[in-house]
């Protein structure tokens, strides 16, 4: 006769991240900066900026190499290389410059340090999906003008891949996909802090 194990078996309680998270519910302790368009402008801008470098001279540099092999890289292809290279690395510029910001908004009171992570934590995640689409905004630009010089192809891949990630990033934000990420991290940073602290401060 054969044994069926139950499908809830679990022996070591193990709850997978996309469980954790359903499970935290939206924050509601921690208070959240107020909007800021023109703040919010300026930074979208300089991660752009900075991000849409980034795609664009590793686009070229992906496009150089395949030209000298006499295997121009496809669009599809360059896009996917330059992701590989640079999607953490975005992740990072974005969640340096919000560390930044939300580090002033919690000198000034404005945040506690529960929601300060849960921001850095969602720009870090915005940061690298949106350093992604730069890239193949980046690469498409660098595709177009694969007949030119090094110049040429960087400034095509600058101006799409900066132009991408302010689309994305702006996407992000309008959607109140940010807000969720950010309730949800801060949450959890709530629940660790509350378990670190009887007096449940944060």
């Amino acid at each position: 006769m054969p044994i069926s194990m139950p499908t809830s078996f679990n022996p070591y309680g193990f709850t997978s991240p996309g469980m954790y998270l359903a499970n935290v519910p939206t924050a509601t302790q921690s208070p959240q900066h107020a909007k800021d368009i023109t703040l919010d402008t300026v930074e979208i801008g300089v991660k752009s900026l900075l991000i849409g470098r980034m795609v664009a001279k590793t686009a070229t540099t992906q496009m150089q190499m395949s030209m000298l092999k006499d295997k121009p890289a496809s669009a599809l292809g360059l896009t996917g290389s330059t992701m590989l290279r640079t999607a953490a690395k975005g992740g990072l510029v974005a969640g340096g410059i919000s560390l930044i910001r939300n580090g002033i908004h919690l000198s000034q009171g404005d945040i506690n340090l529960a929601r300060a992570g849960g921001n850095v934590g969602a720009d870090l995640l915005g940061g690298t999906v949106g350093t992604m689409v730069a890239a193949g905004g980046a690469s498409l630009g660098v595709k177009l003008l694969a007949g030119s010089n090094a110049f040429g192809m960087g400034t095509a891949g600058l101006i799409f891949g900066a132009a991408a990630f302010a689309l994305a990033d702006t996407a992000y934000r309008a959607t109140g996909a940010r807000d969720f990420v950010s309730d949800k991290l801060t949450g959890i940073a709530e629940r660790w802090f509350d378990g670190q602290d009887p007096s449940g401060g944060v």
